[in-house]
């Protein structure tokens, strides 16, 4: 009996001696999930969606961006932690920026080629300036707001002439020739399309692309005496630095009277105010 009382109390010395070790020794507790905080942008300028989805994948995994449905006010809808909140607010507001709009001229006109054949130089290509001024060029004048593009268009159908034949003035005593001449109507003149953006010290880039028809009358010499409808197609991107001017494209074509260089020549700047109309 008395042997059985002595194990009962050890039994219970160890057992209070492993509680105590537990006790010094606590299972650390799992992470506690961090609270997440929903709010809510007002979009003042930029487009909801752009900025939800850009914005959105910058943040990915750490932030979620959703825009607002439409009709229901320009707003991204944005969920995560406090602290990744107010980082993407602040990024949200230094992109939604009110647009700039930009002007850009573009001249249009014809050099005779050098007899040399070799390219125009600088102060020669400038001259296509005063070739306009003489009523002997193109110029066109379009305003665009930063990142969305413009189109004008310039021209109409003109009369051309596509063959001439001589009829008549056959067998003794017949009629006196006559000059026939079939005459077809062609859309003729140029369509200018073009998407600005606005980068470092105002200098822009231009997203240009100019479809141009044009009639080239018959020479002097042509015995079918026909026009001909030239086609002339550009699509290219520049960057102009502001009050600097940047040829766009030089196309040479010949014909009897010599070779003639087309020059397209671009100048751009950034203006503050919203367009309401754009063209020539």
């Amino acid at each position: 009996m008395k042997r059985l009382a002595a194990l009962t109390l050890l039994a219970g010395i160890l057992l209070l001696n492993s509680g105590s070790a537990q006790d010094r020794n606590p299972t650390p507790p799992g992470p506690t999930a961090a609270k997440l905080l929903r709010t809510h942008y007002a979009v003042r300028h930029a487009d909801p969606l752009t900025l939800a989805e850009v914005v959105g994948t910058h943040f990915k995994g750490d932030a979620t961006l959703i825009a607002a449905p439409s009709g229901s006010g320009s707003a991204v809808l944005i969920s995560g932690t406090p602290a990744t909140v107010s980082e993407v607010v602040k990024l949200l507001e230094q992109l939604d920026k009110k647009p700039r709009t930009v002007e850009v001229e573009i001249t249009l006109a014809e050099l005779p080629m050098k007899k040399d054949g070799k390219e125009l130089t600088a102060v020669e290509l400038a001259t296509a300036e005063a070739l306009v001024k003489d009523g002997k060029g193109q110029r066109v004048k379009l305003v665009a707001v930063e990142g969305r593009e413009v189109m004008s268009q310039i021209g109409g159908n003109r009369p051309i002439v596509s063959s001439s034949v001589v009829a008549g003035g056959f067998g003794k005593g017949g009629n006196p020739p006559v000059a026939q001449r079939s005459i077809n109507y062609q859309p003729v003149g140029m369509t200018v399309k073009m998407t600005p953006r606005i980068g470092a010290d105002n200098a822009v880039t231009v997203e240009l692309s100019v479809q141009e028809s044009r009639v080239r009358q018959a020479e002097a010499n042509d015995e079918v005496g026909a026009a001909t409808i030239e086609n002339n197609t550009l699509s290219t991107k520049l960057n102009i630095l502001a009050g600097r001017s940047v040829i766009a494209q030089s196309v040479r074509s010949e014909t009897k009277a010599g070779a003639i260089v087309s020059v397209i020549i671009l100048t751009a700047k950034v203006v503050d105010d919203h367009p309401t109309t754009s063209g020539p």
